[in-house]
């Protein structure tokens, strides 16, 4: 008795010591069951977040989270959609404003064409007509010249068939 006395609080530490041992080993799975259970949903909507990010950096400009919990992974979603549709307004910007440059580049090529044109124009019409003025001057001149200094005058006769030739 007297040794069953003092062996008893022995053996209850050992049942005690097997016994955490066995909760020890039992309670680190239940302790991984249930943080895989709180953080597996806020890990696929984190991925959900990277995936619609990629999508987009790939120029599917209509991805988004579309995360509808609140809570901190909900906010990221949020914030990333918010810099999403800024992004997508500013491409769409960017492409009316290249749109309008090309016309007003259009508009420029063409008044100068027409610009072009009138000057040309303006400078035929004043070439021409200095030339059929000296043309006229000198046809109402050749009959004097002709009648005073013949050779003169068949001289004066060449430089207006040329003026009228090149007129």
């Amino acid at each position: 008795e007297i040794i069953q006395r003092m062996t008893a609080p022995i053996t209850l530490w050992i049942i005690v010591r097997n016994g955490g041992l066995y909760a020890l080993a039992l309670s680190i799975p239940m302790a991984l069951l249930v943080v895989w259970l709180l953080l597996h949903s806020k890990i696929k909507r984190i991925e959900n977040i990277v995936s619609t990010s990629k999508r987009f950096a790939d120029g599917d400009l209509t991805a988004r989270a579309a995360d509808p919990i609140q809570d901190d992974v909900g906010e990221w979603a949020a914030r990333f959609d918010d810099m999403a549709n800024t992004l997508a307004h500013n491409i769409v910007t960017l492409r009316d404003l290249a749109r309008q440059n090309v016309e007003l580049v259009q508009q420029v090529e063409y008044s100068a064409i027409q610009q072009e044109r009138l000057r040309l124009s303006r400078d035929l019409h004043d070439s021409v007509a200095q030339r059929l003025f000296s043309l006229t001057v000198s046809t109402r001149s050749l009959p004097d010249i002709l009648q005073t200094e013949p050779q003169q005058g068949f001289v004066h006769a060449r430089t207006v068939a040329d003026l009228a030739q090149q007129t």
